[in-house]
């Protein structure tokens, strides 16, 4: 009923919009889903904390628990696209973790980096890990 006037007086009809959503940098989307990645610095992946996640309604702080490893996701419950069929439904949105790993370390922290792989019996004798292929 909200398009043009019929012939002759008759009833209005309908307007028709075509929509096209766009992409959102940073954001994919899958059904009401949306997907996202954080990146994190190493200390609060080990230590735990928390971490400011953009999410298409704004800013959210999101909490990090201790010894969160790469590529964990945290759902952000209703923080989605809203379903058409449904106003009252919102979908998810799923943040993956990644760890920023430190680069251009002065000595000193190089230094207590070393003491920590020590402490925490991470020392393999300096090759690092092993990749199983």
């Amino acid at each position: 009923g909200k398009g043009m006037p019929g012939n002759g007086g008759g009833e209005a009809g309908d307007l028709l919009l075509k929509v096209k959503v766009g992409k959102k940098r940073g954001f994919e989307r899958k059904g009401t889903d949306v997907y996202s990645t954080l990146q994190i610095p190493f200390t609060t992946a080990v230590f735990g904390g928390e971490a400011l996640v953009n999410t298409l309604y704004g800013n959210v702080m999101c909490k990090i628990k201790e010894g969160t490893q790469s590529g964990t996701k945290i759902r952000l419950r209703g923080k989605g696209i809203v379903s058409l069929e449904n106003p009252g439904i919102h979908g998810d949105h799923y943040v993956t973790v990644q760890i920023e790993v430190p680069r251009n370390l002065n000595p000193e922290a190089k230094k207590k980096l070393k003491e920590f792989e020590k402490a925490a019996g991470l020392n393999n004798g300096g090759h690092g890990r092993k990749s199983v292929a």
